[in-house]
């Protein structure tokens, strides 16, 4: 993650990213309510709203994009609590970002199903729930595990403000001064990364 915080500090890459949201909104705040989904009726919306990815078409649709994509990395051969609210999290996050753009070229949510023979292990994926940020193609940056029922909304928020702090180019600065993006790094929790460092 450091060549990324060299990249947006010494290239000013967060300003030329020319990111967009509509206006009005909030971080994570969408108006919509679907508590009551059950594991079908996530993973349908879900399917139907964000771009299908599999190993055969990952070149066209992530490795030679010119934009940004988040993958997420799930399964079709469990169905749980966990997975269903991923799906919700997703869905938030494609209600908020939906007329977004990165470099000119619109904001990507896709949805890679890696149960089975699905050759995400070639791609570096294990069987855990992923969410993977690619832009013009690289990974920049990987959150991982599922969520609780009661983390629905928190997660929403704080993944509206990963995107948008690191793909958008909106970066924060604390009281005293420091830019920082929101960013994961390979773990469950989001948290500052300093760009001064």
């Amino acid at each position: 993650m450091k060549t990324l915080n060299g990249l947006l500090r010494v290239a000013g890459l967060a300003g030329l990213l020319q990111g967009t949201v509509k206006a009005g909104d909030k971080e994570g705040d969408t108006g919509i309510n679907r508590s009551g989904y059950t594991f079908s009726q996530a993973r349908k919306e879900m399917l139907d709203r964000a771009v299908h990815v599999n190993y055969d078409n990952w070149q066209r649709e992530v490795a030679n994009y010119d934009g940004a994509i988040i993958v997420l990395f799930s399964t079709g051969c469990i169905q749980n609590d966990i997975i269903r609210n991923m799906d919700l999290v997703y869905l938030g996050l494609i209600d908020q970002f939906e007329n977004s753009e990165v470099n000119g070229e619109p904001l990507k949510f896709g949805f890679y199903d890696a149960c089975g023979k699905s050759k995400a292990d070639l791609l570096g994926v294990d069987d855990n729930l992923q969410t993977h940020m690619y832009l013009d193609g690289r990974l920049v940056d990987k959150r991982t595990d599922g969520i609780d029922p009661t983390k629905i909304d928190g997660n929403v928020k704080a993944m509206s403000a990963w995107i948008d702090s690191t793909l958008l180019g909106n970066t924060r600065v604390t009281d005293y001064g420091r830019p920082y993006r929101w960013g994961y790094e390979n773990t469950s929790e989001v948290h500052k990364i300093f760009l001064d460092q």
